[in-house]
């Protein structure tokens, strides 16, 4: 909805709507979170409360990257896990 008067403004017709056939990314934000309550306004809620972690689905292109906080192909804690380990040994290698 917000995008729909950029692409007007930018004469980009094809860009700024969903429609089925369309490349388009998306994000859902839950704007109900302790942070951004009250909220009396949904788009001033989402410009100026929400934050990063908000966000609970991403889809690019028609792919979805991320649904439910949970990111499509990646294992979150084995990721975590591999970290650590390369951080500690960074830090053991700068000593």
């Amino acid at each position: 909805m917000a995008t729909c008067q950029s692409a007007i403004a930018m004469n980009r017709n094809e860009i700024g709507y969903l429609a089925e056939g369309q490349a388009a990314d998306l994000i859902v934000v839950d704007i109900h979170r302790p942070h951004t309550t009250p909220v009396y306004n949904p788009e001033a809620a989402l410009v100026y409360s929400s934050r990063a972690d908000d966000v609970v689905h991403t889809i690019v292109d028609g792919q979805i990257l991320m649904e439910n906080k949970q990111i499509a192909g990646i294992n979150e804690q084995e990721v975590m896990t591999e970290l650590r380990k390369r951080a500690l040994a960074l830090k053991a290698r700068s000593l």
